[in-house]
């Protein structure tokens, strides 16, 4: 037999489910559509290869990374630091 507790959670995943299901809908998908963004990762291409997986030795491949480290490096390499 469960629990309140058990019930309550139960109860709070088949809400929250939904929820962020309808929420992730709404949002769609982060991808790189938009022309000036395909245009400003081109430079990033002949290093870190097209689909962010490097052909040279020194390059690291993007592909992969989690999406702050990503958000980090760029916000490094605006700053000047890197």
């Amino acid at each position: 037999m469960k629990t309140v507790y058990g019930i309550v959670a139960d109860m709070r995943i088949c809400f929250l489910l939904p929820a962020v299901a309808t929420f992730v809908m709404l949002t769609g998908p982060a991808c790189a559509t938009d022309d000036s963004t395909k245009e400003k990762a081109a430079v990033c291409g002949p290093c870190h290869g097209e689909a962010g997986i490097s052909q040279t030795e020194n390059a690291p491949s993007l592909a992969g990374q989690p999406d702050p480290f990503l958000e980090w490096q760029l916000i490094f390499f605006r700053s000047g630091s890197r």
